[in-house]
């Protein structure tokens, strides 16, 4: 095989893809990469696969800045080593001109193991006045100070709200709302003195003072409430597919919308929920059940999981793969995609949230489950094998 170099083959490369080659180039270029197919082809098929591999590794290595292990490089014949370094260069040109769009040969990294790191308390406070606060990087203190209405940080990663006992004359019904991110928990104390804890990939909207008749906020996401009790003012919380309202009492409401349900689980107390067509009180130990139908159907509620995040767990019961990898998304701050046919199969197990992922992947390999990792442009995107 005639020997070119990298910067030439890359030249080449370019110029064809832009119709430029003279007749020089274009005999060259073809010349080259008509010899790496025939190469391709004359390898026995025993070994066809293997030496695929090895050309793999190194693309990969090159990619990500790693070494090779040794024993894959003394096992590479020297025109495979060749093969792969132009392939390099000609695939980067390739993507670059044809897939701008997408990310590019240097953005992504195929990793060795499915693995990465729990959520931690991260949280954004966005204002009535616009000004967007991260939580995880201002120190405890007071945050705030509005129409009467302070927000504080307390020393354990706490958002405290407190409202003056006279209430200002322009604090009307301006709104804080309170947003994890993906791999993101937060706690807040609500200015009725209302403690809510915030799940991951959630956003709670609320009043800076509540008024005198009623405390009504909004969320989308998970949160776990105990209701402050005060009986000449309700309180209602606002969801895509269920209102719910209460007096003082502890519950759990997960209201995601990738989620094709939408549950309200009661521990302490009674809370009425309604929908667009229908509405049923349910007492400590039901979970009211909505679906897109924006039906509300009331069965017994498995406390145990539905407040396991809460308590610091992932746990799931009879739950499907696709059901399972929604909330490792949200919690471990990664894209999941799956490969094969959809798995029917229903799992039961649970890991803590303090640990890494790969803690809960080996429950799912007991069960046949493989997975792969990649990061493309600083997203990790785990690829499930079903």
């Amino acid at each position: 095989m005639e020997q070119f170099s990298e910067e030439y083959i890359a030249l080449l490369a370019t110029k064809y893809k832009e119709g430029n080659l003279s007749e020089t180039e274009r005999k060259d270029f073809l010349s080259w990469y008509g010899q790496i197919a025939e190469e391709l082809e004359e390898q026995e098929s025993g070994k066809s696969e293997a030496v695929k591999a090895r050309m793999l590794a190194h693309i990969s290595a090159h990619i990500s800045g790693h070494d090779v292990p040794e024993q894959q490089v003394r096992k590479l014949p020297y025109r495979w080593i060749a093969a792969a370094a132009v392939l390099i260069i000609f695939s980067a040109v390739w993507l670059f001109l044809n897939q701008s769009n997408e990310p590019k040969a240097d953005q992504i990294v195929v990793l060795k193991n499915a693995e990465a790191s729990p959520g931690m308390n991260r949280a954004y406070l966005t204002l009535s006045n616009g000004q967007k606060i991260d939580l995880s990087t201002v120190n405890a203190g007071v945050i705030t100070n509005l129409n009467g209405v302070s927000a504080s940080k307390s020393e354990d990663n706490m958002l405290v709200y407190e409202a003056s006992p006279v209430q200002s004359s322009n604090a009307g019904n301006k709104m804080s709302v309170l947003s994890t991110p993906a791999g993101g928990q937060y706690e807040v104390i609500l200015p009725d003195g209302t403690h809510v804890w915030l799940n991951a990939a959630s956003t709670l909207s609320f009043p800076e003072r509540f008024s005198s008749t009623e405390r009504r906020i909004r969320l989308k996401g998970e949160a776990y409430f105990e209701v402050a009790h005060d009986a000449a003012r309700p309180f209602r919380v606002n969801t895509s597919r269920q209102n719910i309202e209460v007096l003082g009492t502890h519950f759990n409401i997960s209201a995601y919308e990738d989620e094709p349900r939408t549950l309200t689980t009661l521990l302490q107390g009674s809370v009425r929920v309604s929908s667009a067509a229908k509405n049923t009180v349910i007492k400590p130990g039901e979970q009211a059940v909505s679906s897109e139908r924006n039906d509300i159907q009331v069965q017994q509620a498995n406390t145990r999981i539905a407040l396991a995040w809460k308590n610091g767990m992932i746990a799931f019961e009879d739950a499907s793969l696709r059901q399972i990898m929604r909330e490792v998304s949200r919690w471990y701050n990664i894209k999941v995609e799956f490969a094969g046919q959809e798995n029917h199969e229903v799992y039961t197990g649970g890991v803590s949230r303090d640990s890494k992922l790969s803690s809960l992947l080996e429950i799912l390999k007991a069960n046949n489950i493989r997975f792969s990792m990649r990061e493309e442009g600083g997203l990790k995107i785990l690829t499930v094998n079903q």
